[in-house]
C-alpha cells in the first residue's frame, strides 16, 4: 500500500515517502501521540503475493523490530513503536536526518572522516554482538550518516540471535545458494557477505567482520574489494577464492586491519568486534590528528572516548595559576611601620623603667635597718 502526505495511519500522520525496498516503503510521519517526527516503515503486500511469502515478511519485520528494540547505543536507531494498523505491520522509528553511508563513497570527503564512520559502524556492531544478536546484512545501503557525522546502523531485518544456523552443510553449493535465493530474493547481499554466508555454514558474529571489511574498503578505496567483471556468479566466485585487491592510501595500521576481517576463515579474524573496534580506535588516535572542539561535540560518546585515550602530545598542557605581583611601595610602607613600632616600644619600656627606679637617701638621713650595736 502507499500512502499519501497527510493521510493518516493509526496515530500517524504521513509527511512525505522517505524510500522503498522490495517489502516495505519508509515515510516520514508525525506521531500525534508523543508529538514528534520519526520513520515509519510500513509492510507492503502485492495483490499477487502469496499467504506464505507474507507470513515471512511480517516475521521479518517482527524480528527486526524485536532485534533492534533490544539494543541502545547512540549508533543503532531507535525502535519507538511496533503495531499493526488494519492488517498492515508497521514499525515507528528514529528519524535520521541525513544520507545512507552509501552517498559518501568515491565523494571527495577527507580519510579521517571516513575512518571516523567506519569506528562508529564497529562500535554500533559490537554492541549488537554483546546482546547476542548478529545483524548478517552490514552494508553502505544500511548505515544513515547525519548531518553532524554521526552514523547510524539499521535494519535488523534479518538478523538472527547466537548462535544461528542458517542452514545444514551435508549438501551441495548449488542448493545452498538456491535456498539463500529460494523466492528471488538472497538473505543479504552476496558483495558484503562472508564464505560461511554465501555456502550456508553456521555463522556467528565474525561474519558481520567480514561484512564490515568489505565495506571499509569500499568506503576507502571507492571500489569493492574482490573482482566483479564476472556478474554475480564471478562476484561470488572471487569472494570464496580470491585473495583481496590491496588497499592503496590508507594508513598501513588500517590497511592491516582490514585485510584481516577480508579473511576465509572466521578464525583467521579479530576475536571480536569490540577487538576490531579498539584496533580501529587504535588508528583514530595515533595516526590522526584530534577534531576540533566544536567537531568534537558532534561526534557520539564512542568517538570521544577514543580522543580521550589520544597521546599526552595532543592534549594541551594546563596553564599555571596566575601570579600575583605585589606592589614594591607597599612592602617598603609595612617594614618602615615595623621599625616604628619597634622604636617606639623600646622608648616606652625604657621611660617605664626609669619611673618606677626608687630615689636615693640623702646623708644623715636614718633608716630602718638594724644598727650594728
Amino acid at each position: 500500500m502507499s500512502l499519501s502526505p497527510a493521510e493518516t495511519f493509526d496515530r500517524y500522520v504521513i509527511e512525505e515517502r522517505l524510500g522503498e525496498g522490495a517489502a516495505g516503503e519508509v515515510y516520514r510521519a508525525l506521531d500525534t501521540r508523543l508529538r514528534r517526527k520519526v520513520a515509519l516503515k510500513v509492510l507492503r503486500r502485492d495483490p499477487e503475493m502469496e499467504s506464505e511469502a507474507w507470513d515471512r515478511n511480517v516475521a521479518r519485520m517482527l524480528r527486526e523490530a524485536r532485534s533492534a528494540a533490544s539494543l541502545t547505543h547512540p549508533n543503532i536507531v531507535a525502535i519507538y513503536d511496533v503495531g499493526e494498523h488494519e492488517g498492515v505491520p508497521f514499525i515507528a522509528m528514529e528519524l535520521v536526518a541525513g544520507k545512507t553511508l552509501r552517498s559518501s563513497i568515491g565523494r571527495d570527503i577527507s580519510q579521517s572522516e571516513r575512518i571516523e564512520l567506519l569506528l562508529q559502524v564497529a562500535l554500533a556492531l559490537a554492541a549488537a554482538h554483546a546482546v547476542g544478536v548478529v545483524h548478517r546484512d552490514v552494508k553502505p545501503e544500511n548505515v544513515m550518516v547525519r548531518e553532524d557525522g554521526v552514523a547510524k546502523v539499521l535494519d535488523f531485518g534479518i538478523a538472527r540471535r547466537l548462535p544461528g544456523a542458517v542452514t545444514n552443510t551435508q549438501d551441495s553449493g548449488i542448493s545452498r545458494l538456491s535456498r539463500l535465493t529460494g523466492d528471488g530474493s538472497i538473505v543479504g547481499t552476496p558483495a558484503y557477505m562472508a564464505p560461511e554466508q554465501l555456502l550456508g555454514h553456521e555463522i556467528d558474529a565474525r561474519a558481520d567482520q567480514f561484512s564490515w571489511g568489505v565495506m571499509a574498503f569500499e568506503l576507502l578505496a571507492g571500489r569493492l574489494p574482490f573482482r566483479t567483471d564476472g556478474g554475480g556468479l564471478g562476484l561470488v566466485t572471487s569472494i570464496l577464492n580470491d585473495e583481496p585487491r590491496p588497499l592503496e592510501d590508507a594508513p598501513e595500521e588500517l590497511a592491516a586491519i582490514v585485510r584481516r576481517t577480508l579473511a576465509k576463515s572466521p578464525d583467521e579474524r579479530f576475536p571480536s568486534m569490540e577487538d576490531l573496534a579498539e584496533a580501529v580506535a587504535g588508528v583514530v588516535a595515533s595516526v590522526l590528528p584530534p577534531p576540533p572542539p566544536v567537531r568534537k561535540k558532534m561526534l557520539s560518546s564512542g568517538i570521544r572516548r577514543v580522543y580521550a585515550q589520544a597521546p599526552e602530545a595532543l592534549v594541551p598542557a594546563p596553564e599555571p595559576p596566575p601570579q600575583t605581583r605585589t606592589n614594591p611601595i607597599l612592602i617598603v610602607g609595612a617594614a618602615a611601620l615595623a621599625v616604628g613600632l619597634f622604636l617606639g616600644g623600646v622608648l616606652f619600656l625604657l621611660q617605664r623603667s626609669q619611673d618606677t627606679a626608687p630615689a636615693a637617701a640623702p646623708p644623715g638621713a636614718a633608716t630602718n635597718a638594724p644598727s650594728g650595736r
